[in-house]
């Protein structure tokens, strides 16, 4: 595993190089079906819908996969063993949800990141896995700018620059733990990262401050 310094923590601590060899880069940014998803009032409630998300999230995957030239699709059953820990999870604490919802959003996407990793849903090949990851994260940050928008909040501005100097770090780590993943996604959505406790809503640092900016 790779470590890191600052405000990670010190189970961590990597050395992150500015630059990363080309097959360690995230792909670019897939924007598909966004604006679709960014049109729902009620995106929060569908994505806890199985039939939805059995209707949107293979098509989106599959999609991707073939437009960056993946030879792989979603596996469905995979699918369903990542949605149904994750549905059960959100359910764990509601009350989190109530107290700051935009950063339960956030939460929400990591986790569901974590899920999609853990149960390998996109069973690549080991020099693809980099890309892989790289569409399941523009699929939980499409999920998550449109759940934002739904509360009133932007769209997550990525920075590219950012997600470069740590992809392979992340992509590292998440094939170790695949729980870090909920660091990351707050990490590239401009929250500060729950490295600690991932799992646990109530934890996060932006749930310490029912005040937080969101």
């Amino acid at each position: 595993m790779k470590h890191f310094a600052g405000s990670f923590p010190p189970a961590l601590v990597p050395a992150m190089s500015s630059t990363a060899p080309s097959s360690s880069s995230p792909p670019p940014h897939d924007g598909q079906a966004l604006p679709a998803w960014l049109a729902l009032p009620d995106v929060a409630a569908k994505s806890r819908s199985w039939g939805w998300m059995r209707a949107e999230l293979p098509a989106w995957i599959d999609a991707s996969c073939q437009a960056r030239g993946l030879g792989v699709t979603a596996d469905r059953a995979a699918l369903g063993r990542a949605y149904w820990a994750w549905v059960a999870l959100l359910a764990g604490d509601p009350e989190a949800e109530a107290a700051h919802a935009v950063d339960f959003a956030h939460f929400a996407a990591g986790a569901l990141l974590a899920a999609l990793v853990r149960e390998r849903v996109l069973p690549c090949a080991h020099q693809d896995q980099g890309a892989c990851i790289g569409v399941l994260t523009d699929l939980c940050m499409a999920l998550l700018s449109a759940w934002r928008v739904a509360l009133g909040e932007a769209p997550v501005a990525r920075d590219p620059a950012l997600e470069a100097r740590h992809w392979s770090s992340f992509v590292e780590n998440l094939g170790t733990d695949p729980n870090l993943a909920v660091g990351f996604v707050d990490l590239f959505s401009g929250r500060e990262p729950a490295w600690r406790f991932p799992l646990m809503p109530r934890m996060r640092p932006g749930m310490q401050e029912t005040g937080r900016a969101a």
